[in-house]
């Protein structure tokens, strides 16, 4: 009778650990791919702030590829997609919006870039919506989702078109956070 209770007990327990996490993996602040630190030096500690907490309807990580000296994202990382693939075709799309070049420098080490696409609803407390830039979408209504896109871009410093005879700088890092605005 003992050992049945304290299961009991024990299920209940776990059960309600598990609820919890489950809810809190949707914000930037519980999620492990995006660093936190990467939000707080792109934006002010107020809006950092509440970029971590308010929870997100959709987060996507995308990889890129490097062709004709442009970076092209292109891979979805469908082990971070949140909550399904849903609105994976979007977040590329948006993430492809970004041009940058990139360079390869003969060294064997491509440049990289990663965009992160996190969807919200419009109306986060504490962020102005009017700011946003609008991105329009088949969907003849008003826009109803805020789509936050963060670039991490790593490549060689002062990597130009490669040359012969070249000095490859160190890698360094580049990174740019984008407030969009939708109707999906």
């Amino acid at each position: 009778m003992f050992s049945k209770s304290l299961f009991f007990l024990a299920l209940l327990y776990f059960g309600s650990i598990s609820a919890h996490a489950m809810n809190a993996d949707n914000t930037l602040g519980a999620n492990d791919t995006v660093d936190n630190r990467l939000i707080e030096k792109l934006v002010d500690s107020a809006t950092a702030q509440v970029l971590l907490s308010a929870p997100y309807k959709g987060f996507y990580e995308i990889k890129s590829k490097i062709s004709a000296n442009k970076v092209i994202f292109s891979k979805l990382q469908s082990k971070s997609a949140y909550p399904d693939e849903r609105w994976a075709e979007v977040a590329k799309g948006l993430a492809q919006l970004v041009e940058f070049p990139a360079y390869r420098t003969g060294t064997r080490i491509d440049p990289q870039a990663t965009a992160y696409v996190a969807f919200y609803d419009i109306e986060i407390e504490g962020l102005d919506a009017s700011t946003f830039q609008h991105i329009p979408t088949s969907i003849d209504s008003a826009p109803n989702t805020m789509a936050l896109l963060v670039i991490k871009h790593r490549s060689h410093g002062n990597a130009k078109e490669t040359q012969f005879g070249q000095t490859v700088a160190p890698m360094q890092s580049d990174e740019n956070l984008y407030f969009l605005k939708l109707a999906l």
